[in-house]
């Protein structure tokens, strides 16, 4: 079967959407929104007679790039599509400076990572809980404009990687913690998917925690070597739901402090 890769010059919406399954809850028309021609995105889509059969996109953080959304239409699977899109996803990472390659598998992609040098770098804990009387504890503060390079800074801390741009676009609805003498502590960033939360130590990590709890539903995804966090969580009634590997290949490129990781927001952190 012939077909062929193409980076997306303008957004394709209506005819790319249907490749991700809707269990993925992925919308195309909110990401283009926030990254279609920013600097360090890029969508591939396969495509067979015209037609668009396989996606894929990327995004760029320093030396440190993420894969994600690699997906082929039902009928074109089993036929060197998902592994041709994430070949080309590695190709333009690397042309961008990209070192090192993340991305979060699915049991359905896992193999054909492995083959291309992927190799488990650690579990996320996906955690659930019935609705409970969560509250926004009285430490957690709505960020402001001057609270935004704090918690981009933190952020840089906290992965190990360059995504100030990225996060400048989930900056609505941020919280922020302090201690005492007024320095910042942790963030949690509402906006970005499940909502993101890093902090400096357990205690922010907790209180921001309690908040996103109390605005959404009772549900986390933490990193399995955040055993704090993990611990808090079950003391407060969550279980294990899933386990999803973070996969990587290449070079080591920045250090991830994943027991500063109480909350992963998407598949682009951690």
């Amino acid at each position: 079967m012939n077909y062929s890769l193409v980076v997306l010059q303008e957004p394709r919406i209506k005819d790319v959407q249907p490749i991700l399954p809707e269990n993925w809850q992925v919308s195309l028309e909110s990401l283009f929104s926030l990254h279609f021609k920013s600097g360090y995105f890029n969508a591939v889509v396969a495509l067979t007679d015209g037609k668009p059969v396989g996606y894929a996109n990327t995004l760029c953080f320093g030396k440190s790039g993420w894969l994600g959304n690699i997906a082929v239409l039902e009928s074109f699977r089993n036929r060197g599509i998902g592994t041709a899109l994430t070949k080309k996803s590695m190709d333009l990472l690397a042309g961008r400076g990209c070192q090192q390659f993340c991305l979060f598998a699915t049991p359905m992609g896992q193999p054909v990572y492995e083959r291309l040098g992927f190799r488990v770098a650690g579990y996320y804990i996906f955690l659930s809980a019935d609705k409970g009387d969560f509250k926004i504890p009285p430490g957690v503060k709505k960020a402001g404009p001057e609270d935004h390079d704090h918690i981009r800074e933190m952020d840089a801390y906290i992965t190990g990687e360059t995504r100030q741009q990225f996060l400048s676009r989930y900056m609505e609805g941020a919280c922020i913690t302090h201690d005492r003498k007024g320095r910042a502590t942790g963030y949690y960033l509402p906006a970005l998917g499940t909502g993101a939360i890093g902090a400096l130590h357990a205690e922010a990590g907790e209180l921001l925690l309690e908040a996103m709890w109390a605005q959404k539903e009772a549900f986390a995804i933490i990193p399995e070597e955040n055993e704090k966090a993990l611990a808090y969580a079950e003391r407060r009634g969550f279980k294990e739901v899933l386990r999803s590997p973070l996969m990587k290949a290449g070079a080591l490129a920045g250090e991830r402090k994943s027991e500063m990781i109480f909350n992963r927001g998407t598949g682009y952190s951690g």
